[in-house]
């Protein structure tokens, strides 16, 4: 054979070998693209699988290299992409560019929003390509030791009845930004010589809400069947289709409510039946806002920084740091994530893109959000309808702590905050966050007249109309709230305070530069019950009369008191944060100057003025006379166990007409009341002892001893119910102390 016909013969089988080999080498030209949105991928160095060298993508994801024409496979080395086609190769020619698309290491999870309490919750990130995942706890409740499987997290989130205290009565269940269980996650994705990927995932078990009857629409509102055994939930109509409720059979039940209107929702163990109104926050200026409608409380509302927070942060006042985030607490009906109409989700937002804070942002702002750019009407009364007339038993739901809880308890474990604000923790720790007894008729605090100071649509009532006294609604009363002492309608006073500076009238007299604390004393005097002018009248809360040495019967008026000079009165010392062991439990909106019982004096309530001195120590001797020097509440104990003990030996023999009579041997406070009490604390007349002492009850010994002897008695209750140890008003309390101790012997 010759030559030329072996060359023919090996022709193809060359031909193919170079076929199968890839083809001439060429300089080509390629994009490499995101699989999944189809953008270019830069600033990453790709080359032919397992051979050539690695060259770098630009801004558009071009590349030049050198490669066999045909198919080839390509692998890339930084950057956050997966190897691109491993399945499928890429043709290579040197007469077109061509496109790789590689998939990303990772597809992150979502979000989860409103993911429910008592669930079981898994956040798993899609591998692409080989790499390792690992979870963070960036926020949130402490979840320890995290379970991350096959890349997913797996975790439990908590009970609602674990997160909030539930009222014993049917209801909505305020729940506050600490009680929604947001958890953030960093999750963070490593493969070999590839970028490590991060990204947060948010989890949040639920929404914040009010615990009024004016809901957003696109919330879970839960709901709570009281402290009764059996709960079944009805939904007895709804603007659309019937929407169902969650765990109907429980005492908490949730819905949620997909339309504008109203919903009514019965428990049917107790036929307890509410109308909840629901509706998207950007729709509600169609009902509010108009110039004929609350017009005070419109112009007072724009004195405060509610009206003009979000604007200063807009414009830089608040810092390079005032973001997204920071609409939750100062913008309308803010909660990220939920579909609710708020400004994060306003159909004027397609037009905005946020910037930094600069003068100027403000008005940048399309008009149709600029209008809500604050925290506005329906933030604090919900973005429903007004409840109509026959559901006015509702009224008082809107003065709970709740609608101040949505921004006001920030923690410091919160993912949308750069601050703390702790007013409604500390607020849970005082007297004031709950009732006196019982909430029955029966309690003292719900009665005509007693509400006034002991609720807080009373004591709103009152200040607004003071003619009258309300009388509040069992299903719905609130102890003594936020709205009780601030206004959200008021910017002129100070802390939007509803009382500042002169409080009213004691004894007849003007009570004046009291500061912030004369909004303490407008409750916090003798005069504060219905009747003063009877004769068996007590002194039901003498904290003013103390402080300004007046009150005390067949006492002096004592004009120098170094407290009195305060500038906030009552608030610089009640209201002076506590640090160490007392922080958050006294001090700031506990109103406590020593922690609850026989814990230690808040030393930075005394500093002010009596710098590192041990409190108890301060203004140590013998105040009583009896020759032993001790601290003012060794010395006022001491005081007062010898005036009831002479007290006593007076009430001797005095007994009431009961089938058992009662003996006196001392007297306390019911109801604004002086009564006698026998030595197991019964009330003489009281005679089926149920704790109610009728007109017809009263025993006459109050009306009837000599002057000396009730003054005595009224001025022992003075000193106990003013609950300073003498604090308040030395000079004055022991002197007080001391004429009572004569005038009984």
């Amino acid at each position: 054979m010759g030559s030329n016909q072996r060359a023919l013969l090996w022709a193809p089988l060359f031909l193919s070998l170079l076929v199968a080999c890839g083809g001439k080498t060429v300089e080509a030209t390629g994009v490499l693209r995101d699989l999944r949105s189809g953008a270019p991928i830069a600033n990453t160095e790709i080359r032919v699988a397992g051979e050539g060298e690695w060259v770098r993508t630009d801004e558009n994801g071009r590349f030049t290299l050198s490669a066999k024409t045909g198919e080839q496979r390509f692998e890339l080395r930084g950057g956050a992409h997966c190897d691109p086609h491993r399945d499928a190769p890429v043709q290579v020619s040197a007469e077109a560019e061509f496109e790789i698309f590689a998939a990303p290491i990772a597809e992150f999870p979502r979000d989860q929003i409103q993911a429910g309490y008592d669930e079981d919750i898994r956040v798993e990130v899609e591998l692409n390509c080989a790499a390792e995942v690992r979870f963070v706890q960036e926020a949130g409740p402490s979840l320890g030791e995290l379970n991350v499987e096959e890349g997913a997290l797996r975790f439990h989130t908590p009970a609602l009845a674990t997160l909030v205290d539930l009222d014993a009565r049917v209801g909505i269940v305020p729940i506050d930004r600490a009680a929604r269980a947001a958890y953030v996650f960093r999750v963070e994705v490593e493969a070999d010589e590839r970028e490590t990927l991060q990204e947060e995932v948010r989890v949040t078990a639920g929404a914040v809400t009010t615990g009024h009857f004016q809901v957003p629409t696109g919330t879970d509102i839960y709901l709570n069947g009281g402290d009764g055994s059996e709960h079944e939930w009805r939904m007895v109509a709804s603007p659309g289709e019937t929407v169902p409720i969650v765990d109907a059979g429980d005492r908490i039940a949730h819905f949620r409510a997909p339309e504008f209107g109203p919903y009514v929702v019965r428990h049917e163990p107790t036929m307890t039946e509410f109308m909840i109104n629901a509706g998207p926050y950007h729709r509600i200026r169609n009902d509010c806002g108009r110039s004929a409608c609350h017009g005070e409380q419109d112009q007072g509302w724009r004195g405060t920084a509610h009206a003009r927070t979000m604007r200063r942060g807009l414009e830089g006042d608040l810092g390079e740091e005032f973001n997204e985030e920071c609409w939750e607490c100062h913008a309308n009906g803010v909660e990220l994530g939920v579909q609710n109409g708020g400004l994060h989700m306003n159909p004027n937002r397609r037009y905005y893109r946020p910037s930094e804070p600069h003068e100027g942002a403000y008005e940048e702002l399309p008009r149709g959000m600029r209008q809500y750019a604050s925290v506005w009407c329906s933030d604090c009364h919900g973005p429903g309808r007004i409840v109509p007339p026959a559901s006015q038993w509702q009224y008082g739901a809107k003065f709970g702590v709740g609608v101040c809880a949505q921004c006001h308890d920030v923690n410091e474990d919160d993912p949308n905050a750069n601050h703390v604000s702790n007013h409604v923790d500390e607020w849970r720790v005082s007297p004031m966050s709950t009732f006196i007894g019982e909430l029955n008729e029966q309690n003292p605090a719900l009665r005509r007249g007693c509400a006034s100071c002991h609720t807080a649509e009373g004591f709103s009532h009152w200040r607004n109309d003071d003619t009258t006294r309300f009388l509040p609604n069992l299903a719905t009363v609130q102890p003594v709230t936020c709205p009780t002492c601030h206004n959200p309608h008021g910017g002129d006073a100070p802390q939007m305070l509803r009382v500042h500076g002169s409080s009213d009238p004691l004894d007849g007299q003007p009570v004046d530069n009291l500061g912030n604390g004369a909004i303490c004393a407008t409750c916090h005097r003798s005069e504060a019950v219905e009747d003063p002018s009877t004769v068996a009248f007590a002194p039901h809360a003498p904290q003013l009369d103390m402080l300004l040495g007046r009150g005390a019967r067949g006492v002096n008026t004592a004009n120098e008191n170094p407290h009195r000079q305060a500038e906030g009165s009552c608030v610089s010392c009640h209201m002076e944060e506590a640090s160490g062991e007392l922080e958050g439990i006294a001090g700031g909106h506990t109103f406590l100057v020593r922690g609850r019982g026989t814990g230690p004096i808040n030393q930075a309530a005394c500093a002010q003025c009596h710098q590192e001195s041990d409190p108890e120590q301060i203004g140590a001797r013998d105040w009583d006379g009896d020759g032993e020097s001790g601290t003012l509440t060794q010395e006022m104990r001491r005081l007062t166990r010898a005036i009831e003990a002479a007290l006593e030996r007076k009430l001797a023999g005095t007994r009431d007409s009961c089938s058992t009579p009662h003996e006196a041997v001392g007297v306390r406070d019911q109801d604004g009341l002086l009564v006698l009490v026998d030595a197991e604390g019964h009330v003489l007349g009281d005679c089926d002892e149920n704790g109610v002492l009728l007109a017809s009850e009263r025993v006459d010994f109050i009306r009837d001893a000599p002057e000396r002897i009730r003054n005595a008695a009224y001025n022992l209750l003075l000193l106990r119910r003013d609950g300073s140890n003498g604090r308040h008003n030395p000079n004055y309390a022991f002197e007080i102390g001391r004429q009572a101790l004569r005038s009984l012997r």
